[in-house]
């Protein structure tokens, strides 16, 4: 039996690189995926970690914007760890949509040094 989640995608990216997620989250909403958003689904106030721990859970795919910046995120990495535990986790029943780690790779050039 497989799972079924409330999310298709989980985009994971730095502060910096929203406008880049705003246009991936509305590229994949007019293709008709249901995507995790933080910015959609959080509200001030909400005990943040939880419940971005939880759409991790409930996310078919992750999709991580990875970027200079995101490559320096804590929580970027975490939400990668995260997923992964995930993708360790052997399927014993039957045919199954395996999740998957997506990287967009955003900058093209290295950092500076």
């Amino acid at each position: 039996m497989s799972e079924v989640y409330t999310y298709d995608l989980f985009i994971s990216y730095k502060s910096q690189d929203r406008a880049w997620a705003q246009k991936l989250r509305d590229d994949l909403h007019q293709r008709g995926f249901r995507v995790f958003f933080d910015q959609d689904r959080l509200l001030a106030g909400d005990k943040w970690e939880p419940k971005l721990v939880e759409a991790l859970k409930q996310s078919r795919h992750l999709v991580v914007l990875w970027s200079n910046s995101a490559e320096q995120s804590e929580w970027v990495r975490k939400e990668i760890a995260r997923f992964e535990i995930r993708l360790e986790t052997p399927v014993t029943d039957g045919p199954v949509d395996l999740p998957k780690l997506i990287f967009l790779l955003l900058d093209t050039e290295p950092p500076a040094a």
